[in-house]
């Protein structure tokens, strides 16, 4: 045998070793795939048809979807459209806020020309105005001093037209008490310049004010009424007392309360006579 026939040989049994590693390696791999297929929900009969039966469930899921994504779709192309036609109707709108802003732009420069000649003539005016202020004060002041003067004048004046009244009225009363005072005195048979003791006339008054045992009663010297004078005063019909004159002016007069003739405590308002009634 040559060297040719000793390589085939060693080879063929090479080969025969592998091929017996080979078939054992198969015959230790092998399955009982009838078994593996027929199998009970872990065959793969079983898994296909678990696969398949949620094959159709993802298919319905899909044909669900795909309807929800068409209604979405026309939903949006109807937004798309609505808001296309309101891009529109606002494109509209702001060409025509764009031609009214410049129009008013334009009027807004011609009032802005004529305001600021406005003003000018404003400023002029407020400079008129505070010289006739300045004026209208001075007069006003004036004016103020010439009433306050006048005020001045007319209550003198009124004061003295009072006096010439009051004067007047107890001129007349003092003449119609002359008079009386003749004819009394006539009638009596006495002389009119003989002394009267000291005696008041016959008046009447009130009392003014009061203040312990000093009263100031209405009457006074211009009425014939004079000092060491003791009047009669009464409230009503009520006597409540006598008074004698310590102090007299031209129309009032102060009186002491005498404690003896004293019957009630004198109050403004009662009345006071050089005799009662």
């Amino acid at each position: 045998m040559n060297l040719v026939g000793k390589i085939l040989v060693i080879l063929i049994f090479l080969m025969s070793i592998a091929f017996m590693a080979f078939s054992c390696t198969v015959y230790s791999t092998h399955r009982n795939w009838a078994e593996l297929i027929n199998k009970k929900d872990t065959g793969y009969k079983a898994r296909l048809d678990a696969e398949q039966k949620r094959n159709q469930d993802l298919q319905l899921q899909l044909t669900a979807l795909n309807n929800k994504a068409n209604e979405l779709e026309a939903a949006r192309r109807q937004s798309l459209a609505k808001l296309e036609s309101e891009r529109d109707q606002l494109t509209k709108e702001r060409e025509t806020l764009l031609a009214s802003n410049t129009e008013l732009n334009t009027k807004n420069a011609s009032l802005t020309t004529e305001v600021t000649g406005k003003l000018d003539d404003v400023k002029t005016k407020l400079d008129q105005v505070a010289s006739l202020r300045g004026d209208v004060a001075t007069a006003q002041a004036e004016r103020d001093e010439n009433l306050k003067k006048f005020v001045e004048e007319q209550d003198k004046a009124n004061q003295q037209e009072f006096e010439k009244r009051r004067l007047e009225a107890l001129s007349t009363r003092l003449a119609e008490q002359a008079a009386k005072s003749r004819i009394l005195l006539d009638r009596a048979g006495m002389n009119p310049d003989s002394p009267v003791d000291g005696q008041p006339p016959s008046i009447d008054g009130v009392v003014l004010a009061s203040n312990r045992d000093l009263v100031e009663i209405s009457l006074g010297s211009d009425m014939g009424l004079s000092r060491g004078n003791q009047l009669d005063v009464a409230r009503g019909a009520k006597y409540v007392g006598r008074i004698e004159v310590i102090e007299t002016q031209p129309d009032r007069a102060v009186g002491r309360v005498l404690p003896t003739y004293q019957k009630a405590k004198i109050q403004k308002d009662d009345r006071v006579y050089t005799r009662l009634q």
